[in-house]
């Protein structure tokens, strides 16, 4: 059973690597007068803060979804979860720029411990 889960996991990792180089692909293409390390810069700064935080908080319906629509519903929860955290941490005086490393790795390691806490309690 470990195994079978952890195959599928690192299927989900090329999968995520693969949507990355399809992004990257399709934003040169779009900005193909940008230089291609600008371009890379925007997928990377696009995946950490939309694609990554909201793929592990899809992983919660991972029984119930494929990884494709996984992946596209990720990003607006991301969005949706960043932005509001982002506006909320405003107030409280949290500068913006420290909030783009803030917010995904908290928001991914918050995920990961209530996934593995509701897997203790089962």
């Amino acid at each position: 059973m470990e195994q079978t889960t952890q195959s599928h996991s690192n299927k989900e990792v090329k999968a995520i690597l693969a949507s990355f180089v399809i992004l990257a692909i399709l934003l040169k293409i779009v900005f193909y007068k940008e230089t291609t390390i600008i371009v890379l810069k925007t997928v990377a700064t696009i995946s950490w803060l939309f694609v990554l935080p909201g793929y592990f908080i899809s992983k919660i319906w991972q029984q119930d979804l494929n990884f494709t629509e996984r992946l596209i519903i990720c990003i607006p929860i991301s969005a949706a979860i960043i932005g509001i955290s982002s506006y909320y941490l405003g107030l409280l005086g949290l500068n913006l720029r420290i909030q783009s490393f803030i917010l995904p790795p908290a928001i991914i390691f918050i995920t990961l411990a209530k996934t593995k806490l509701f897997k203790l309690l089962k």
